[in-house]
């Protein structure tokens, strides 16, 4: 897709190939155009709370039927579950998991969203799925089988990656760090014994502050990671 002459034509294109010979030739699902009006939620609530009762009275199906679609792009490897990080000393974290779609141009193209300005919200929520997809990636790529998890409170404090308990990662589309953003990264440091806290971002200046936390701007972020930088840290005590 990143190298065509009309990568919308192509993502538009992939969608329709993926509902007519994946969903409808396998006989996934009987109702096929209940599974598309699914597959548009699903991509605009992507990185949230699974919440099967509110997607199926959007969709309206039954949440059991909405819990069966959401196993669908599971199975097919359209999706994947982000489950909460149970190891908290102290804060209980939410039971509930995240759900996401494995790429933010099919994101993208089942939401409608034909371009994405670099001051909404949809480019934030890109820039998330980005950076958990190339960790992902990375994992499954060098066999490095990374337990990944996310923390959320019940008062909200939250934290979008834990990698094997040891890496506490933070990703905001800024250019500019503020001290509300480290907030999570901040109240994490007490639930456990971390290698590293990271706040990934635009922001160009990489740096440590008092408290122990990185902040890395993505290019560098991602070279890293794909040298194996992250190895030692995310792996051993």
């Amino acid at each position: 897709m990143y190298f065509s002459e009309d990568p919308v034509e192509e993502l538009y294109d992939y969608v329709d190939v993926y509902l007519k010979d994946e969903i409808q030739a396998e006989a996934a699902v009987r109702n096929l155009p209940a599974f598309s009006r699914f597959l548009k939620i699903a991509a605009l609530s992507s990185g949230e709370v699974l919440n099967y009762s509110n997607v199926a009275s959007d969709v309206g199906l039954s949440a059991n039927t909405i819990r069966d679609y959401f196993a669908i792009l599971d199975d097919t490897l359209l999706g994947f579950q982000l489950e909460p990080w149970k190891s908290a000393k102290s804060r209980k974290s939410i039971a509930k998991a995240k759900h996401y779609l494995f790429d933010c141009g099919v994101l993208n193209t089942l939401s409608g969203s034909k371009s994405v300005d670099r001051n909404s919200n949809i480019y934030g929520t890109c820039f998330e799925h980005f950076i958990l997809n190339e960790i992902r990636a990375y994992s499954s790529y060098r066999q490095r089988r990374w337990d990944l998890s996310f923390w959320r409170t019940e008062h909200a404090v939250e934290v979008d990656l834990i990698i094997n308990d040891h890496i506490a990662i933070e990703i905001k589309s800024t250019v500019n760090i503020t001290a509300k953003m480290k907030r999570g990264l901040e109240i994490i440091a007490s639930e456990a014994s971390w290698n590293m806290r990271i706040m990934v971002s635009h922001d160009p200046i990489k740096r440590c502050d008092e408290n122990g936390i990185h902040m890395i701007p993505y290019p560098d972020f991602l070279e890293t990671l794909w040298s194996g930088g992250f190895d030692d840290a995310a792996e051993s005590k």
